[in-house]
């Protein structure tokens, strides 16, 4: 005996260790042995007369787009691999989501139709996508289907979609888009309604709308160049090939992106040359007469935007001429530049944000927000207006109409608790009615939900708005309950508290769901955006942190519980918050994000960069490079331990490129001395938005909460 206990003490240490660290955990010790390790190789640059040195930039592919690199993509598959084998042991867990999810959902449904001239156009949805019917003069008249996407989508990516139905004048023609592989290169088709035959023409690498002359021959669209900036805009004669179409605008300013559109009652091509903070409008007859030479209407100006549609034979104008939240006004086309006879329709408010308007031929729509709340307002050709009102405190709303002869305003509509709904609401006799709600499976009961709206007050003593709800029976209000924060705030994109049947997978495990409307969107209205961009840009990133610790002290969550969720540019507040607070969240989630930010605005090469100068600064300015660079995650990443981190990436992204996440990861694994789970999953198939088919973006979110419950290590709060 006293011999076998000398060679437990000889091995005592050996031993010991062992122990330990089998107390980390057998799935952490399991992956975090194997995970994959990616190659430094140092990479210099001179930049403001200092040494920058990147030791993943390797893992950029220079033929991008195309990644073709096999020593790159033998990494992502590395790296992909790596995570099927770690989610390959919850398994189980990942298809109990995926089914909850799929049994809420219907499996055929039908959208309500849209009027647009005198056909009903709708959808309606079954399998992965959709078809596409019609009807003519009335709701009950004979139906015609038009186009199977479901069909078309046979034998493509997972990324594949139909973005757009575009039917022509006479309705006897349609234009669809689509995007092959996810990665928002669009093309487009023409299809005869008659003979049911498609036109052999196609139209490559367009984006945006389509605009049908109203000669019903041919269209506009705007189209990208060679590095996938929207610079031109063409006008294409149906029967002609591409290489045949006559440019009738091309934007020199590489900071700049086109859009187009139609005014409300047909007789205007609205050309607008934008780079989110200014923009000019330039128009063209497209009633009648071909004519190919658009008119400027109203010239760029530093800080001035504006917004145009033509109704009741006078133009309406958006503008912030008068204070950053935009008034509205009407005029002639010859009154632009005597501003003493625009008649002013909505004056500037601080307290109300004008968003967006419509015109019928009898009236005009307006969506405002005052207090970060929707607002539709209904005005007739006198002037006299109507507020549509709801009941909920918490919702998100959208007015227009769907086409010029109507007296309709269509309004979708939904909240956290209230599922997709569409009303039209009677301008003539004031009355809403409901014309269509989600249909949703599983006897679900909005009763059993609670959502609230509070305010977290930030450091600075500004009140943050945070729109949250839970399963009544499972809050607790005792600082126990899991909390999911997700977060925006970035080029005054608003989020609002939508509808989302999935996230009720988390919510009746007992989660509370939060949205902070942070600075940097314009919930408050423009200065509220204004606040966090360029040299302030990091109090979206404070707001942030100020609403997770507010969320904890008001008993909303606990703090060993709470969840940061992110996706693209809200993908960089995840990355600032785990480099800065690592401790403030157990779990994170990094869908696209925006990580590798100093890189991405010092190459000019790419896409987005340019136009994203007005956002976060051109960092060939001194003063800019370094602000950028004090929160850019990829360059402040620290020797500590991380929370379990999920990233995605796509690998045909033109937005936030691949190579973003995966060098953030590949950085991050080499600093972190913690034992938490650091995963990244490049979607091959897809690029910003993930996969499009219904099934397939089931499958992603199913994995995504599943990673949540795995690292709170439970499944059944």
């Amino acid at each position: 005996m006293k011999k076998f206990s000398n060679k437990v003490c000889t091995f005592l240490p050996v031993i010991l260790c062992v122990l330990l660290v089998l107390n980390i955990g057998a799935s952490e010790i399991k992956e975090n042995a194997i995970w994959p390790k990616a190659k430094k190789e140092k990479y210099e640059e001179i930049i403001h007369g200092r040494v920058s040195v990147d030791n993943y930039r390797w893992l950029r592919d220079e033929n991008w787009p195309e990644v073709k690199n096999k020593k790159i993509l033998g990494y992502i598959k590395e790296e992909n691999n790596y995570t099927e084998r770690y989610f390959s042991q919850y398994a189980e867990q990942e298809a109990k989501l995926y089914n909850e999810m799929k049994q809420r959902i219907m499996e055929e449904e039908e959208g309500y139709p849209k009027k647009i001239g005198n056909y009903y156009y709708y959808r309606k949805y079954s399998g992965n996508y959709f078809a596409v019917f019609r009807k003519k003069d009335f709701l009950k008249g004979e139906e015609e289907k038009i186009l199977d996407v479901n069909k078309l989508a046979e034998g493509k990516m997972k990324g594949y979609k139909v973005d757009s139905i575009y039917p022509s004048p006479k309705h006897d023609q349609i234009i669809y888009t689509e995007d092959l592989i996810g990665g928002e290169k669009y093309s487009l088709s023409v299809k005869n309604l008659k003979t049911g035959e498609v036109d052999s023409n196609i139209v490559n690498d367009m984006w945006g709308n389509i605009i049908w002359h109203g000669n019903n021959k041919g269209f506009f669209y705007s189209k990208r160049d060679d590095k996938s900036r929207v610079t031109e805009v063409y006008y294409h004669e149906l029967g002609r090939n591409q290489s045949e179409d006559i440019i009738i605008y091309k934007e020199k300013d590489e900071g700049f992106s086109i859009d187009i559109m139609k005014t409300s009652d047909s007789k205007y091509l609205i050309i607008t040359p934008s780079n989110n903070v200014e923009n000019e409008i330039r128009i063209l007859d497209i009633e009648n007469k071909l004519v190919l030479n658009p008119r400027l209407l109203l010239n760029r100006e530093l800080g001035r935007s504006y917004y145009i549609d033509h109704g009741h034979d006078t133009f309406y104008l958006k503008i912030n001429d008068k204070g950053k939240n935009f008034r509205l006004v009407k005029l002639k086309e010859c009154e632009f530049n005597s501003k003493e006879k625009w008649i002013e329709v909505i004056s500037h408010s601080d307290s109300q944000f004008l968003e967006d308007f419509s015109v019928s031929k009898g009236y005009l729509v307006v969506n405002v927000k005052v207090n970060g709340v929707n607002k539709i307002v209904v005005f007739d050709k006198s002037g006299k207006s109507e507020e549509v009102k709801f009941d909920e405190e918490t919702y998100n709303a959208y007015g227009f109409f769907t086409t010029y002869d109507t007296d309709l305003v269509r309004i979708n509509y939904s909240s956290f608790i209230t599922p997709q709904m569409v009303y039209d609401y009677d301008c003539k006799i004031s009355k809403l009615y409901i014309r269509k709600t989600q249909g949703l499976k599983g006897g679900y009961c909005k009763d059993k939900y609670q959502t609230e709206k509070i305010y977290i007050t930030a450091d600075d003593g500004v009140k943050i708005p945070v729109s949250l709800f839970y399963k009544k029976d499972r809050f607790k209000m005792d600082g126990t309950n899991p909390l999911l924060l997700y977060g925006y705030g970035a080029y005054g994109i608003s989020s609002f508290a939508n509808f989302d049947p999935n996230i009720f997978s988390l919510v009746d495990r007992g989660f509370v769901y939060a949205i902070a409307h942070i600075r940097g969107g314009s919930e408050q209205g423009y200065k509220w955006y204004e606040d966090a961009k360029l040299l302030t840009k990091k109090r979206t990133f404070y707001d942030y942190i100020n609403c997770a610790e507010g969320l904890v002290k008001r008993k909303y969550g606990s703090k060993d519980k709470i969840v940061g969720y992110g996706a693209s540019a809200g993908g960089m507040i995840i990355g600032y918050v785990i480099n800065e607070r690592p401790e403030l969240l157990k779990v994170a989630i990094a869908e696209v994000p925006s990580v590798d930010t100093l890189n991405t605005m010092l190459d000019k090469s790419l896409k987005n960069t340019p136009f994203h100068y007005t956002e976060l600064g051109n960092p060939e300015i001194n003063e800019y490079y370094e602000y950028i660079k004090s929160y850019s995650a990829y360059d402040n990443i620290k020797k500590q331990k991380y929370p379990a981190l999920y990233v995605t990436g796509g690998i045909s992204d033109l937005r936030i490129a691949y190579w973003e996440p995966t060098k953030w990861v590949a950085k991050l694994r080499h600093y972190n001395k913690g034992t938490n789970p650091i995963l990244l999953h490049i979607n091959t198939e897809n690029g910003h938005f993930g996969f499009s088919g219904k099934n397939y973006y089931l499958n992603q979110q199913a994995r995504m909460y599943n990673f949540i419950l795995i690292n709170l290590n439970t499944s059944t709060y």
